[in-house]
């Protein structure tokens, strides 16, 4: 730093002593002067320490002899230094404004301002602000307050202009009125009261009442930045006034909640001044707020508000208020479909999320920060009044979630009542999802309706079906499959799906060739019934599957093979498919042949070129009945979608095109009907809306702490660290996971209006990943093979985000586990730490996440999805 002034020596000072809160040994205080830098001491032995120190910190701008002074670097003036003996030895307390608070270290408790004293009582107080004017700070204000009359009745607001320099919302309610008292006033009041602070209040409260706003039931209040010109421009009592009272620097805020109390008002909002300014600091740093930062995606506005943030970050960091503090919210305004498609606004969340990033020993995903966003629109540009703003604010794109918010503002629900109902749904919850975990039981007697199934019954509503149904491990293709055999005939699938209830006269029978060789008892009983109804009796599966493994030793024409082996377990000795089919409709037969549990069967598909032609021509079936004039046969084969890759090298996105409309994807839409389908399975009754997320507020709760915390949302957390950073599920593990929280939900506290606590939520997390990598690698001969080098890898490079090359990973097997969703790569970032684990993989890995991780995570979630469903 260049020391210009005495002011650059003092700032140098502020910096290293954490603003005047951590001394050098010995020194008690340091105060700086134009003429002179004092310092006081406990005793003389402590300036020969004090030399070394300052020598440390001025290099050669410290004067070291007879006379100390610190030289300026204009003309090499002299500063002096004294020294006063002092034994009052004491701790400097910082307070929150913009020149103090920069200097905080969150190492030293010291520096930290007096905290405030939490409120035990309304109104809740909530303030807006923004780096850069004219961002839609104040019509975003307004918006919140329109939206807290949508939810409640009977309810006041008490409104305060606190722009000082620009006071946008006095003159929108002086187009209505007048109004005889305003902010400048009250601090004026409360700083010099006549009498006594409470009677200073209690006169504004009753001139505040004069001029209320009602409308129906509700009633606003609203004070003014100034009552007049002069008023604006004779300013002698400014916030930042109040908050050098040594004793109390939140005493603005206490005098605003007191004001607020007399009214009788449920909620004050308060529209700060935009920009760095000491006019806004003492509310803008306030713990006890609930503070919304507007801004767009200009540098300059997201730069400014990543600095408040960071300073607003050290409070939380500095865990005093644990969950009593209050986080920020951010409001993206003025975005355009253009803008969306830029590069500033694909890094403007990270970038805010990383600046007020906080990391959590419970497996948090996302920061805390909540971000949200509102369109550009015309209207809003030209309000001229509050009425106005009333009555066109209900179309904001923000006002949706304005209302989310006014609803968490009731009374927090007493979370230490225990609710045996809920307990016992818990325990049937985990019962159903342990009995659903594996489809290979046959336990459930019930089908999902998925788009995939929706679509197969859609498309062959009137023909039979014949398609292949491309799916991971865990997306339900066996349990599809066992559903089908369930059914036994394609006529009664088509009804329960809901398509036509007049498929055919004549039954179109559910066949089953192949099966996976771990299903259970029930359901190989479920199978072998499905065989019979199809008139197939005389039937081995171990048989089959012999003559396979005799046929693979040496192989001729496995075209040949497979119309041999179906048309002998038909029951009609043919040669060719089209001899099948006319025997099956000389015979006034139709068939639906399904297969499935190939992976069990050719397991060495990656390397064994004679599994590969085998499957190659199974697969093949379907392109010959789709040659056939009237079929009588159809055809399902559920295939693990890494098998194709084998199989089609060339290509395979126009074999997987093909049957793009049955591939088992379980997206953000199936995600939300598969929970609610669980649930509904385990008799847990929730309200009746499936296209809503608010339909599992019963289940889990809106957020993952009680409904007027800063948590998550619980949907969308579930959703994040479930899926891959493509926005993709497994089935399993969703069913998997819902199986750990409900049964760690009997043995955490309760929470009186759910079923599933927040830390049993939480807790679910880390066996449902270690199960998931347990079962990846058996799919995935490269994670195998990653998971045996990772053994040997030092713990500091298994770290998100990573250098592949760090962790033992060629070009190669990186480009594979990007294929299938186990590692993403920010392409943006031109380093060779750019690649992430979805958390559904992280944890089980065993790698953990730096400070900038988890918002990165996040980012990269939405930029691929384009926004975060929920």
């Amino acid at each position: 730093m260049n020391l210009i002034t005495w002011l650059d020596i003092e700032r140098v000072i502020n910096e290293h002593t954490a603003g005047g809160s951590k001394m050098p040994s010995g020194v008690t205080s340091i105060s700086c002067y134009s003429e002179v830098i004092e310092f006081n001491i406990l005793n003389d032995n402590a300036k020969d320490q004090l030399f070394h120190i300052l020598q440390q910190w001025f290099g050669l701008n410290f004067k070291f002899d007879n006379d100390p002074a610190i030289l300026l670097d204009i003309e090499d003036i002299e500063i002096p230094i004294q020294f006063e003996i002092n034994n009052d030895n004491w701790a400097k307390k910082n307070r929150p404004l913009w020149h103090e608070l920069i200097y905080i270290n969150q190492e030293i408790k010291q520096s930290y301002p007096l905290l405030p004293k939490a409120f035990d009582a309304n109104p809740h107080i909530a303030a807006f602000h923004s780096f850069k004017g004219g961002v839609g700070r104040t019509t975003t204000l307004a918006t919140y307050a329109r939206a807290f009359f949508d939810i409640y009745k009977s309810k006041k607001i008490l409104i305060i202009d606190a722009d000082l320099e620009a006071p946008g919302l006095t003159y929108w309610f002086k187009a209505s009125k007048e109004i005889s008292v305003s902010l400048l006033s009250f601090l004026e009041a409360v700083h010099y009261p006549a009498k006594d602070i409470q009677s200073s209040i209690n006169y504004f409260a009753t001139e505040l009442r004069r001029y209320s706003w009602e409308s129906g039931v509700h009633e606003i209040f609203f004070l003014p930045a100034c009552t007049d010109t002069i008023q604006l421009l004779d300013m002698p009592v400014l916030p930042e006034h109040l908050v050098r009272n040594p004793d109390n620097p939140w005493l603005l805020t206490d005098y605003i909640h007191q004001l607020g109390k007399t009214l009788e008002v449920d909620l004050v909002l308060i529209d700060l001044r935009a920009g760095l300014s000491e006019l806004s600091s003492p509310l803008l740093f306030d713990p006890r707020i609930e503070r919304f930062l507007i801004t767009t995606i200009a540098e300059q506005s997201v730069r400014g508000t990543e600095l408040i943030l960071e300073q607003m970050r050290k409070f939380a960091e500095a865990k005093f208020w644990n969950n009593d503090t209050i986080h920020p919210h951010v409001v993206i305004s003025l975005l355009t479909r253009s803008l969306r498609e830029t590069q500033s606004y694909s890094n403007c969340q990270f970038r805010l999320q990383k600046a007020y990033n906080l990391e959590y020993e419970d497996g948090m995903l996302d920061s805390i920060l909540d971000i949200q966003e509102i369109e550009f629109t015309n209207d809003f540009m030209n309000i001229a009044s509050w009425d106005e703003a009333f009555s066109c604010l209900t179309s904001s794109s923000l006002f949706k979630h304005a209302k989310n918010w006014s609803s968490s503002l009731i009374s927090p629900i007493d979370d230490n009542q225990l609710n045996n109902n809920s307990s016992n749904q818990a325990k049937s919850l985990a019962a159903i999802c342990k009995k659903f975990e594996f489809a290979e039981n046959g336990d459930s007697d019930d089908l999902l309706i998925t788009d995939p199934l929706r679509n197969l019954a859609k498309h062959y509503d009137t023909r039979l079906p014949n398609i292949i149904s491309i799916g991971a491990k865990g997306s339900g293709k066996t349990f599809n499959y066992i559903q089908l055999c369930r059914l036994k005939s394609w006529d009664k699938f088509v009804r329960k799906v809901g398509i036509n209830d007049n498929f055919n006269k004549q039954t179109s029978y559910i066949l089953p060739i192949l099966q996976s060789q771990s299903l259970k008892d029930k359901a190989r009983k479920i199978v072998n019934e499905a065989r019979q109804n199809a008139g197939v009796t005389d039937f081995s599966h171990k048989e089959a599957i012999k003559m396979i493994n005799t046929y693979m030793e040496k192989p001729k024409s496995w075209d040949c093979f497979w119309i041999s082996m179906i048309s002998e377990i038909v029951g009609y000795k043919v040669d060719t498919i089209n001899e099948l089919n006319n025997k099956l409709s000389s015979h006034q037969k139709k068939i639906v042949l399904i297969f499935d549990g190939l992976e069990d069967i050719f397991p060495r598909i990656s390397i064994d070129e004679k599994q590969q032609n085998a499957l190659k021509a199974l697969l093949g079936i379907v392109d010959w009945i789709e040659e056939l004039r009237s079929p009588n046969l159809g055809c399902i084969i559920f295939i693990r979608e890494d098998y194709l890759k084998y199989l089609y090298p060339q290509n395979l996105n126009q074999f997987k095109n093909k049957f793009e409309s049955y591939h088992l994807i379980w997206d953000a839409k199936s995600f939300l009907k598969l929970v609610f389908w669980i649930c509904h399975q385990a008799e847990i009754e929730l309200e009746d809306n499936l296209d809503s997320s608010t339909a599992l507020i019963k289940l889990w709760g809106e957020k993952l702490g009680k409904a007027n915390s800063r948590e998550a949302r619980t949907i969308r957390w579930v959703y994040s660290v479930l899926s891959d950073l493509n926005g993709k599920l497994q089935a399993r593990d969703i069913i998997r996971f819902l199986r750990y929280a409900a049964e760690n939900a009997n043995e955490e506290k309760s929470f009186k209006d759910r079923i599933l606590p927040p830390s049993a939520i939480r807790k679910a997390l880390k066996p449902c990943s270690e199960k998931k990598v347990e079962e990846a690698q058996q799919e995935y001969k490269e994670l195998q093979e990653w998971i045996k080098t990772l053994i040997n890898i030092d713990e500091q490079y298994k770290k998100i985000p990573f250098s592949y090359q760090k962790v033992g990973l060629t070009y190669e097997k990186m480009e594979r586990l990007k294929e299938l969703g186990i590692i993403f790569e920010d392409q943006e970032i031109k380093d060779d730490k750019q690649f992430y684990l979805p958390e559904i993989y992280r944890i089980g890995l065993n790698f953990t996440s730096s400070t900038s991780a988890r918002p990165k995570v996040m980012s990269l979630l939405r930029r691929s999805i384009g926004k975060l469903p929920f």
